[in-house]
């Protein structure tokens, strides 16, 4: 977190829990000197708020102090479980050069960083690396855009080769998954495989989502909120029937004005961290007793909606990809059925 030594006038009151900047004046206003503006007690809000007040933020001098400027500047730009990537891959990068200034990346540097993560025993592919390469490259252009360096260190890197991941879950299996699973679990995975949603627009889904016999989406991972609807008819509506009936009522028996879709024991809407951690537990636990073929993961799951359509258009569409090859490529698994033709040469 932010050093608030780093910020004049940043300050935080224990006692109340709350942040403000106290403003300095040369000359007295109203007979003070200062003047304290509450910035509220969430941190990273406090934090852009007292960038309003004081119009230019202390200079960056390392890395760590840029990785801390991104977060704190470009939030409102990423999805949520985009950022939860970006901080473990922000975990890697200040370990090894957050002490460096901007100026000293470089593409030596990045090779070096690249040679040394590649044989760490904690890093399971070749993929893994290159995020974190990525998301260095996304820092420097920010510290370009910020005038904290004139000169991009790469634009363009030999990323290291990776397989493409060809998990193919079976129907067995997600059956298998499905039986072990709580009735809210059991709802994510029949929706999941209906609609191939991203794990971070199915945790969002709410009755504000239902409108005139609709599913409404916005995706969060598309920067322009891409808009998907989906009719609410045949096997979609009785599994949001269903989650009606298990979310809509109090304990008592009220109609809830609003509601989350996929809610923990304590009625609150799971986290993109909570519900994964929950999901990847359940998976390794029927697996290791023998119970799946394969263990996956939920991404799985969205390859599977896209397998299981005999049209790749339609499954484009629903995956929201800009180009019909990453469906393609990335995507369809397993057996893919196809057309053979229906007439002879001769």
């Amino acid at each position: 977190m932010p050093k608030l030594s780093r910020y004049p006038g940043f300050i935080f009151n224990k006692k109340s829990g709350c942040f403000y900047y106290r403003e300095r004046f040369k000359e007295p206003v109203d007979g003070k000197k200062t003047r304290d503006h509450d910035l509220g007690r969430d941190k990273e809000k406090a934090l852009v708020l007292y960038q309003e007040y004081v119009k230019t933020l202390p200079c960056i001098q390392t890395i760590e102090e840029l990785i801390e400027r991104f977060f704190l500047l470009e939030k409102e730009n990423y999805a949520p479980a985009t950022l939860v990537n970006y901080k473990k891959y922000a975990k890697h990068i200040i370990a090894a050069m957050g002490h460096l200034s901007p100026s000293d990346v470089s593409y030596e540097l990045v090779l070096d960083y690249v040679d040394d993560r590649e044989f760490s025993p904690a890093v399971k592919t070749g993929g893994c690396i290159n995020n974190e390469v990525k998301f260095l490259k996304t820092l420097m252009k920010f510290a370009r855009k910020k005038r904290v360096i004139s000169v991009l260190p790469f634009d363009s890197f030999d990323y290291l080769k990776q397989e493409s991941r060809e998990v193919e879950v079976s129907n067995t299996d997600l059956a298998t998954l499905r039986a072990h699973s709580v009735p809210v679990m059991q709802n994510y995975l029949d929706l999941k495989y209906l609609t191939g949603l991203r794990i971070s627009d199915m945790l969002t889904l709410s009755s504000e989502n239902l409108k005139d016999g609709f599913l409404l989406v916005a995706t969060q991972k598309s920067r322009f909120k891409k808009k998907q609807k989906f009719a609410v008819v045949g096997v979609l509506k009785k599994v949001i029937d269903r989650i009606i009936e298990q979310q809509a009522y109090t304990s008592g028996g009220a109609r809830k004005m609003n509601f989350h879709f996929f809610t923990s024991v304590k009625k609150k809407p799971f986290t993109y961290n909570g519900f994964s951690t929950k999901f990847r537990k359940l998976v390794a636990e029927l697996y290791a007793d023998g119970k799946l073929s394969v263990k996956f993961t939920e991404h799985d799951l969205r390859a599977k909606n896209i397998s299981d359509d005999d049209s790749v258009f339609d499954a484009n569409e629903r995956a929201q990809h800009s180009s019909l090859s990453t469906t393609k490529k990335h995507y369809r698994r397993g057996y893919i059925q196809v057309k053979a033709l229906d007439k002879l040469y001769y």
